[in-house]
């Protein structure tokens, strides 16, 4: 599903249709969750949702996906964890996110966010570690709020490269996406004053 799609399937159903697309999102579209929260945020620059009640809704939805996980990974580890293992990419990142929890413990729920991909392993680990349930809800939750409004804000003023930014984030993580932000930042700082002085010439 292509980003437009998403935007579409966001303008017809309006909050409902953002909370269930971040919520499902992981289990069955191939575009990630930055890429759905920024939408989000540029949605809103549009005006087609509210800005508040949006962010509240997107940041229910990326809470909701990780607590699903966890959830999974403290009831149905054994029977889900196999399954997962057949896939070489996946294994691959439940190894990384295993080792994350047994270095740093709940802090690997701070680290995964700048993990492409393990961010959402490693909620399902934690879960099957038995992690008290407060414990996990009050670090992921705190460190997604600061993800989601990131991420959020980003899209809502540079939406057009929303492409781009997710691409960057899926595969060089938060640095990588930082970069590329400062740089279209400076981008459209340096086209803005270009633009002054010719309109000052002008006059």
């Amino acid at each position: 599903m292509e980003i437009e799609s998403i935007m579409l399937i966001i303008k017809e159903y309006g909050y409902v249709a953002l909370y269930f697309v971040l919520w499902l999102g992981f289990f069955g579209l191939p575009v990630p969750n930055e890429v759905i929260v920024m939408t989000s945020g540029f949605i809103t620059s549009k005006s087609l949702l509210q800005p508040l009640p949006a962010f509240i809704v997107t940041f229910a939805g990326v809470m909701s996906s990780l607590t699903t996980l966890y959830c999974l990974g403290r009831f149905s580890y054994h029977s889900i964890h196999p399954r997962l293992m057949k896939n070489n990419r996946m294994k691959t990142y439940l190894q990384k996110s295993e080792v994350l929890i047994e270095k740093y413990g709940p802090v690997a729920l701070i680290f995964g966010y700048f993990f492409p991909g393990v961010r959402h392993f490693i909620p399902f680990m934690v879960g099957s570690y038995k992690m008290d349930f407060s414990k996990f809800a009050l670090v992921a939750y705190t460190t997604g709020l600061i993800w989601s409004l990131a991420l959020f804000t980003g899209g809502y003023y540079f939406g057009s490269y929303i492409e781009r930014i997710g691409e960057v984030l899926y595969t060089g993580g938060v640095i990588g996406a930082f970069s590329i932000v400062l740089l279209i930042s400076t981008i459209i700082f340096l086209r803005k004053r270009r633009a002054k002085r010719t309109a000052l010439k002008d006059v």
